[in-house]
């Protein structure tokens, strides 16, 4: 589940969110009787952007501000997923 650091709630419809499939099944028929409700799984579209740099420079800028910013200080991540 760690893209959902990365979006914003209602992004997504996760079946983990429902107790069973036909509850899932149930919510998603729902939706297709009502554009307005689906429309807010939709919305988050118009004001989200992706940031893609394109050249390498920027990764490395962005490594050296968190080296600098941790002052030496490491921390290994055990379960990175």
């Amino acid at each position: 589940r760690n893209y959902e650091r990365f979006l914003p709630p209602k992004a997504f419809i996760h079946v983990d969110d429902f107790p069973s499939v036909k509850k899932l099944a149930q919510y998603l028929l729902k939706l297709w009787r009502d554009p307005i409700l689906a429309r807010r799984h939709l919305d988050w579209r118009g004001g989200y952007s992706l940031h893609q740099p394109k050249f390498w420079d920027e990764h490395y800028c962005t490594a050296c501000r968190a080296a600098r910013r941790t002052r030496g200080q490491t921390h290994a991540v055990k379960h990175l997923a």
